[in-house]
């Protein structure tokens, strides 16, 4: 076991104090010892949980500065918690450092928390030591993000989607490790910027992703073979349609935002119809993707694209009125 203080890996044990730690690990014994071991390596503020529900509700009611949870958590999924802060649908911090815990995980295991947008895993047995050291490579050597159609999170490998922007996002750990205030003009610019950033990155990569799944799909209904697989393709499309829909707002492609509508709409119809939808249905939908793709790849050109296919969309919906989710 470690002395007081052990290494520091370039953590001033001083500001340790600082860091907000959210911890959850299913067994109490194991969970009470690594607390403790933590606060006498100096981070104090800890909060530790036992269960999946009170974790989820901490993380929606305080802005921790790093994760550390089990994979093991009962009462919930752990890789979709990481994946549901990525995508900024729990907590207030979609960039939070993450590290995931297991026993023995297998390859397939492994793979599926890189895919979840976690940070770091760790295999047990673990020790306090073993944390500083990982933390401290989320405050000095952090990898950047990469935002695809399905996944938001650390750069996996320096070969993974080569296309895609790598984004620098703000670190609260980093900025209380170094004395730095993690809430102030600069790190809420630096916030609004990456979001930004990733947002944009996001609704391009959805525009791909939509284009892809239609060219998939039309050829199945068109020949009258559409099969369960080809319905599934169709839910994908509509997640990829409701997540560009709700992530336009205030970007510079928020013109498009009928477009997206419009083509959540259509896919419920061809669904609700599934395996025979209607031939205008099936026909208006490579149009609709190819507008959201040139909308997505040039912001200038959004209203405009707009505006140009709402005359024929009109026409083909042969006066069908499109609501908003």
């Amino acid at each position: 076991m470690l002395g007081p203080i052990g290494k520091t890996h370039g953590i001033d044990p001083k500001r340790r104090q600082d860091i907000k730690i959210i911890y959850g690990e299913p067994q109490p014994g194991l969970a009470n010892l690594l607390r403790a071991c933590l606060k006498r390596e100096g981070f104090t503020d800890i909060v530790g949980f036992t269960t999946f529900s009170p974790l989820l509700k901490a993380l929606r009611e305080f802005n921790p500065d790093i994760l550390i949870v089990d994979s093991a958590m009962p009462g919930g999924d752990t890789l979709e918690l990481i994946r549901d802060i990525r995508e900024g649908r729990l907590g207030h911090n979609p960039f939070l450092p993450t590290i995931m815990t297991a026993w023995n995980p297998s390859l397939a295991f492994t793979a599926a928390v890189s895919d979840s947008g976690c940070d770091d895993l760790l295999v047990k047995p673990i020790s306090p030591d073993q944390i500083l050291e990982r933390i401290s490579v989320l405050v000095y050597q952090r990898k950047p993000f990469i935002v695809t159609g399905d996944y938001i999170g650390p750069e996996r490998h320096p070969d993974d989607e080569p296309g895609a922007r790598r984004v620098a996002v703000p670190n609260t750990l980093k900025a209380k490790v170094e004395g730095r205030p993690a809430r102030s003009a600069a790190m809420d610019d630096a916030f609004d910027g990456a979001l930004r950033t990733v947002n944009e990155q996001r609704l391009r990569s959805q525009g791909d992703s939509i284009m892809r799944l239609v060219r998939e799909i039309l050829p199945s209904y068109t020949s009258g073979r559409a099969t369960p697989a080809t319905e599934r393709a169709m839910e994908r499309l509509l997640a990829r349609a409701d997540d560009a829909h709700d992530r336009l707002a205030g970007t510079a492609y928020a013109p498009i935002g009928d477009l997206c509508v419009t083509l959540r709409e259509v896919v419920r119809a061809i669904l609700r119809a599934h395996p025979d939808p209607a031939r205008k249905d099936l026909d208006i939908l490579p149009r609709l993707a190819e507008a959201i793709v040139v909308g997505f790849s040039d912001a200038r050109e959004a209203e405009a694209i707009g505006g140009q296919i709402a005359t024929s969309v009109g026409s083909y919906l042969g006066g069908r009125s499109v609501q908003a989710r």
